[in-house]
Parts: C-alpha cells; structure tokens; sequence
C-alpha cells in the first residue's frame, strides 16, 4: 500500500488518489515495452526475410504492408514506454516513494536507452545512419531496456550497463550480416521469395 502526506491529498482530487496508480502505470509501461521490442523484433525479421528487392509488385505490397504495422508499433510502444515512464517518476516524486531510485544506475541506464532508440529512430528517418548499423543499435537498446526493466535485483555500476550494451549491438551487427549471407548462400539464382501469405 502506498502511503502519502496530507499535504499530497489536499492538492489531489479524492477519486484520483483513490486509483491504484502504481498498478496502472507499471501495467502501461509493461505494455509499451511489449509494443516495442515485438515491433523491433518483427521489423528485422522482415527485413531478412523479405529486404531483397526482386520481388513481385504483389508481394512487395504485402510485405510493404508488415513493415508499415510493425513501425507503427514500435512507435506507438516507444510512445507508450516514454510517456509511462515519466508518469511512473512524477508519481513517485510526488508520494514521496523510491528515493532511491532517482540514483539508481538500472534506471539511468534505461533512460540512456530510450534516449540512443529515439536518437536512432530520427537518425534513420533523416537517413544519416545506415540501416545496418541503425537496426542493430535499435534492437540492442530494446532488449537491453527489456532486460533491465525486469532484473529488479541488478546491482552493476553505469557503465558496466554501457559496456553490455556495446557488446549487444556488435553481437547483432554481426548476427544481421552473418543471417544475410547464409539467406544469400541457400537463394537460388534467379528464384523469387515467396509470399509471406
């Protein structure tokens, strides 16, 4: 249960304070996350599966299609997961609670990754990063999020998040082209990827 000064429920509308918040923003942030990283997750499979341009006009509209839904989610869940997540910070610096989360290196390194995945995200759309290089930090800062988000018990220092995290985007640059050659290699020539129907 969460307890709260007087001075709280004076400036509060009784029905708000009444609201299981922490439930409820936890609940959109878990969502947001969710969103994200499946989004994420999709995209890249979609890109290895059907990226290569000889294609039929009809299945290069199908997939045109996935590629549209997934973007749309990872965004909705990058949203989702910032807006929740400042909301999350507020309500505790307004009850009073998690004092000692605000220095806490597993929160700061997953703002550090909401911050490289808009970064990234913008950079794309402006096209001054690669797609290659663009896609693995994505996904890296995603999972790292994730991972960090649900290890409640995590006690590693700041930097050793950012030295992890490093590793994971050159783990997936590596994983993406090692996936594009074998795709390349079992491809016959001439032969057209199938529908994803």
């Amino acid at each position: 249960m969460t307890y709260v000064s007087n001075e709280y429920f004076n400036r509060v509308p009784a029905i708000l304070i009444c609201m299981d918040w922490d439930a409820l923003l936890i609940s959109l942030h878990l969502i947001g996350a969710v969103l994200g990283v499946g989004g994420v997750t999709y995209i890249e499979i979609f890109s290895l599966r059907f990226g290569r341009k000889h294609q039929s006009k009809a299945v290069a509209k199908e997939v045109g299609g996935l590629f549209h839904l997934a973007y749309v989610t990872t965004r909705i869940g990058m949203i989702t997961v910032a807006v929740s997540g400042f909301a999350i910070l507020l309500y505790f610096r307004l009850t009073g609670q998690g004092e000692d989360v605000f220095g806490s290196p597993r929160l700061w390194g997953k703002l550090t990754m909401m911050l490289i995945i808009f970064a990234d995200a913008w950079l794309l759309e402006k096209h001054r990063l690669s797609l290659w290089l663009g896609s693995a930090i994505s996904v890296a800062a995603w999972y790292t999020a994730l991972i960090l988000g649900a290890w409640h018990d995590f006690d590693g220092s700041f930097l050793s998040i950012i030295g992890a995290y490093a590793i994971a985007v050159a783990a997936f640059a590596l994983l993406i082209e090692a996936v594009k050659l074998a795709l390349r290699k079992t491809e016959k020539p001439g032969a057209r990827p199938a529908s994803p129907s």
